[in-house]
């Protein structure tokens, strides 16, 4: 394993999956004040150079991020750019591929858009990880692949398995290791109230710092 903090980075959070336990437009449900999208753009943004919103279309992407802007600062929206799934593929292999053929920087960091509550270190907690090849992913008691610090150059050429963790297997990646809290993601509405519960011990715990 390598132990460093990577170059460049660009960004990509994936957006392209249907949502469907829990009715649909998972992106945009709301998480207290704002999108689950936006949760992961500012956790993201400081990070990262730009972030690509990957969803099935250009058009998609465009859609989500005129929805989404409202509910970012200026300067963090106008560094989000319309990305796609490559073209074939479908769920996140496609949304990782995709982003690859788009980004730019030396390396991509990558969420889906369901996980509101990644840490501010993430990029430099997989960085410690990586591979030999270039290529480190989230864990709880999990592997998590659509969580992902690779190399850019590494990606480009890797051939499309039916599973994330089949595509980026050549690399080997190392794996970073993240809390519950970190790596909670939403599927269904029970899942959103229970982010909702974190969202909320966490405004408490600010208040009561705060009065310190």
């Amino acid at each position: 394993m390598t132990s460093f903090a990577p170059g460049p980075t660009d960004g990509a959070i994936f957006c392209g999956g249907e949502g469907a336990r829990i009715g649909g437009g998972k992106a945009l449900r709301l998480l207290g004040d704002r999108p689950l999208l936006a949760w992961v753009i500012l956790a993201l943004a400081p990070q990262v150079t730009r972030i690509g919103i990957v969803a099935r279309t250009v058009d998609d992407s465009r859609t989500l991020i005129a929805a989404v802007q409202p509910h970012l600062p200026g300067l963090v929206a106008a560094r989000l750019e319309a990305w796609a799934d490559r073209p074939g593929l479908e769920g996140p292999v496609a949304a990782l591929l995709g982003a690859a053929d788009r980004c730019m920087a030396p390396y991509l960091l990558t969420s889906a858009t369901d996980t509101p509550f990644l840490p501010a270190d993430l990029r430099s907690r997989l960085a410690r990880t990586l591979s030999v090849r270039g290529a480190a992913i989230a864990a709880d008691d999990r592997p998590i692949p659509t969580i992902s610090l690779c190399q850019r150059a590494r990606l480009v050429g890797l051939p499309a398995q039916k599973s994330l963790n089949a595509t980026l297997a050549p690399l080997a990646p190392g794996t970073a290791r993240l809390s519950a809290v970190e790596a909670h993601n939403i599927n269904t509405m029970e899942d959103l109230c229970a982010a909702e519960r974190i969202l909320a011990t966490r405004q408490t715990l600010t208040r009561g710092g705060n009065r310190g």
